[in-house]
């Protein structure tokens, strides 16, 4: 079953759900509310998503020429990961790197516009196969839709963070994080121990970055590449700590 298949799979099933619990409780007014609830979970999780969090993070498309180099980065590696296409988004707000990606094998790239200008451009090459891998490896269905289930639940979400805790360890949402540190690290071309200790420094030094200590407010932690277990102001915890992905790179775990 392709993805645009599972999608549509995922959204007839869902809205049969709703609709049904929705005509139970309340009968035929039920029916009428669980539609319209219906058509704007479907609006959300197909077309509007996205930009709920980049209007948040006050996010731009990078266009035009870029004097850092890495959107040619992206471009020059997007055939590698299965994308078409790649569009960077340079953040106003404090943020980690956030990807997404759409249901027709494009990647969104989110980054605070700091986070390039003074890399090398190996540290550039990593992170481009950092954000590409995550980007394919995260699912597109199941991270967007406990997402925008987290948004609903606002200004209150952190009530049910266990929920959505546990909720995103049964899809597997750590699972896909350390699968994707590894596929980067793979595709970067070296196997040696010293590329390996260099990689593993440079996710340490991501982590430690003053613009990427910074409390999610509406969800945007489903699209990190980043860990945020020993962020005091987090209650999600949706990837593994940064000891365990050291841990797996390193082939102890």
């Amino acid at each position: 079953m392709n993805a645009l298949t599972q999608v549509w799979v995922f959204c007839f099933a869902l809205c049969s759900v709703v609709l049904v619990v929705g005509f139970k409780i309340a009968g035929r007014l039920g029916l009428l509310v669980s539609f319209f609830l219906c058509i704007g979970l479907l609006y959300l999780l197909l077309h509007k998503g996205l930009e709920l969090y980049l209007n948040h993070l006050r996010a731009e498309e990078k266009k035009g020429s870029d004097s850092t180099g890495f959107k040619s980065l992206l471009k020059q590696f997007e055939n590698q990961y299965g994308f078409n296409n790649t569009v960077l988004y340079y953040a106003q707000e404090p943020t980690h790197p956030l990807v997404w990606q759409t249901f027709n094998t494009q990647l969104h790239v989110l980054i605070h516009p700091e986070l390039v200008k003074n890399m090398e451009l190996t540290e550039k090459k990593m992170l481009a196969h950092l954000l590409l891998s995550h980007g394919r490896e995260h699912s597109r269905l199941r991270r967007r839709f406990l997402s925008i289930l987290f948004l609903a639940f606002s200004p209150i979400s952190s009530v049910f963070s266990s929920l959505f805790n546990l909720a995103g360890h049964i899809v597997g949402l750590k699972k896909q994080i350390l699968k994707a540190d590894l596929e980067a690290f793979r595709n970067i071309g070296t196997t040696s121990f010293e590329s390996k200790n260099n990689f593993s420094l440079f996710l340490r030094k991501l982590h430690h970055l003053s613009y990427h200590k910074t409390a999610y407010k509406k969800g945007e932690s489903f699209f990190s590449i980043l860990s945020t277990a020993n962020n005091p102001y987090l209650k999600l915890h949706l990837t593994p700590t940064l000891h365990h992905r050291m841990s797996n790179l390193s082939g102890d775990y």
